[in-house]
Formats: structure tokens, C-alpha cells, sequence
């Protein structure tokens, strides 16, 4: 899209930035296709159209996106408003008896396998960072055929030979990106990978 507006500039003389956006999520009263500009100020957009005032604003979608304010700026590359509740409470023995449904690939929760598969999704991580141990829940949701753990573990040990050993060229953060929703060690995956990059870049 950026290419195509460059190109447009150099034919016609004139830079257009104007671009269709989604404006998303459970907490929006009127989701739809929005047109707009690059960049642009994203408190216009949400003015009366948000379902409660705890919520989270994201730049993008829920799993990449990065959070800004009620009155912040739309990503420059990001073509998505996503906006979800906060999720900023506490759920007494929600790992025992979840008060809502929610999305989960274990099996701890039978009853799990009969509720609704449309979910109110929120920020709340259920839980604090844990020992990080081999779980096999990443493999489940990794799009490649990589170790994602084993990866993850020799970037936070800075272990170069072994980041290479186990392709950490072939992934970017996205890639990752649902290995951190389905985290129960609940590790900034993303995060790390991106750390582990820069070093590599660093180190060439």
C-alpha cells in the first residue's frame, strides 16, 4: 500500500495517504470499515462508539498490536483499531472455576470442550510469570517446523551458536505471536524473539 502511494505521487504529483481501516472488537458499539489517513489521530473514530470505558485500545490486532490511548495515533503501518475490555481484575480461582468462557488449548478444563466457541476476549493473563518449562503447547500453534521453547530459551541464555542452530532467521514476531497467547509460563514472546534479532543483527 505504502509503494502504491509513493507511485501515485511520482504519476500524479499529489501525496494521497487516504486508506480504509477496521475498527474491531467487542467494546466497539458500531465495528466497521472506516476511511482515513495514514497516522491518523484515532479519537475521532472511537467518539461515541465504545461499549464501556475500561478497555484497551490497540493499534492493529489483538495479538501484534501495540497499545496507545483513547486520543493516540494509528500505527503507520497498522490498517486496524482493535478494542477490547481491559481486563484489569481479579478472578478468585479462575484457573479452578472461570467465571466466563474463555479460549484454551489444555485439557485441565473439561468442560472446556462444550462451551461456545465465540469468545469476549480481555487483557487479563490469568496468571504471573512461572518457571518457563517444556510444555509442548507452542508446537500446537506454531505455523513452522521449528523448536519454539528450545528457541526461545537460548535467546534469553544469549547462546548465538544455538539461536542459530534453531532457525531463528526463519521467524519473525508474528510468527510467534499465538505461542505467547498460549503461554503458560505466560513469557513475553514476542519480546524475546524481537531481543533476539537485534542481537544477532548486532553480532553480524
Amino acid at each position: 500500500q505504502h509503494v502504491a502511494f509513493i507511485g501515485k505521487f511520482f504519476e500524479t504529483g499529489n501525496l494521497n495517504l487516504k486508506q480504509t481501516i477496521a475498527v474491531a472488537g467487542s467494546e466497539v458499539a458500531k465495528p466497521g470499515y472506516y476511511t482515513t489517513t495514514v497516522g491518523a489521530e484515532v479519537s475521532g473514530l472511537l467518539a461515541n462508539n465504545l461499549s464501556s470505558d475500561n478497555v484497551r485500545v490497540i493499534s492493529g490486532n489483538v495479538l501484534t498490536g501495540t497499545k496507545i490511548a483513547k486520543d493516540g495515533y494509528l500505527g503507520i503501518f497498522d490498517t486496524q483499531i482493535s478494542v477490547i475490555p481491559e481486563g484489569d481484575h481479579y478472578e478468585l480461582l479462575g484457573w479452578l472455576f472461570p467465571s466466563y468462557p474463555r479460549p484454551t488449548i489444555s485439557s485441565t478444563l473439561p468442560i472446556s470442550k462444550f462451551l461456545k466457541k465465540t469468545f469476549k476476549v480481555n487483557t487479563n493473563p490469568h496468571g504471573e510469570h512461572r518457571a518457563y518449562v517444556v510444555t509442548g503447547q507452542y508446537e500446537k500453534v506454531m505455523p513452522m517446523d521449528i523448536m519454539p521453547q528450545q528457541l526461545i530459551k537460548s535467546i534469553m541464555a544469549k547462546d548465538l551458536e544455538q539461536m542459530e542452530n534453531l532457525g531463528i532467521y526463519e521467524v519473525i514476531e508474528e510468527d510467534m505471536a499465538l505461542c505467547e497467547f498460549v503461554c503458560t509460563s505466560k513469557i513475553d514472546v514476542q519480546r524475546v524473539l524481537s531481543e533476539g534479532l537485534k542481537l544477532m543483527a548486532e553480532e553480524s
